[in-house]
């Protein structure tokens, strides 16, 4: 009775075991593990940047994804860029400087119209056969910083007021001058 009873173990072991193997076996060879990186099919351009309140010339980088990231393929691109602040209607047609990194040419399109703060804009990246790609965004908020001593007493504390904020996030210093106790009061001498 012990016999069979480690030879039923044994044999529902192995089923177990041939049931693993084919999944396994299935699971390995089913599995496409390939990495296209030129998207000949549905990629045309690839466009990234930030667009930053406080500078006069931003920079918004166009890769065409449909060549090869190798030093002769990125030499030239065939795209046209359009900017558009979408809430005034005013359009730009950017401009290009090329920088090289390790042998890899990048273009850089420069965007020279102020970016105001909480407006839409639109870059639209169109190839000569027609194809493009089009981005939206939205900029933050630009709050005007109010900061005043709630009275005019010693030691008092300071609000900051930022407005209007919506969904931004917010950094700031805070940078202050402490006055010498002793010389505004006056120094006496023995």
């Amino acid at each position: 009775m012990i016999k069979e009873i480690g030879y039923q173990l044994r044999s529902v072991n192995l089923i177990i075991k041939a049931i693993l193997f084919l999944a396994l076996s299935c699971f390995i060879y089913s599995c496409d593990g390939t990495l296209e990186p030129v998207d000949y099919d549905t990629g045309v351009y690839s466009i990234y940047g930030a667009l930053d309140l406080n500078k006069t010339t931003n920079i918004v980088r166009v890769r065409d994804l449909n060549v090869p990231f190798t030093a002769e393929a990125t030499q030239e691109i065939d795209a046209q860029v359009l900017f558009e602040n979408i809430d005034s209607g005013m359009q730009q047609l950017l401009d290009y400087e090329l920088l090289n990194e390790s042998g890899i040419t990048h273009h850089n399109y420069l965007v020279t119209q102020l970016i105001e703060p909480n407006t839409n804009y639109q870059i639209t990246v169109t190839r000569s056969d027609g194809e493009n790609i089009a981005v939206h965004t939205l900029t933050p908020t630009k709050p005007d910083p109010v900061a005043q001593p709630l009275n005019k007493l010693c030691y008092t504390p300071v609000e900051i007021t930022f407005d209007p904020v919506y969904e931004s996030t917010i950094e700031f210093y805070i940078e202050f001058q402490a006055k010498d106790y002793f010389r505004t009061r006056g120094r006496g001498s023995m």
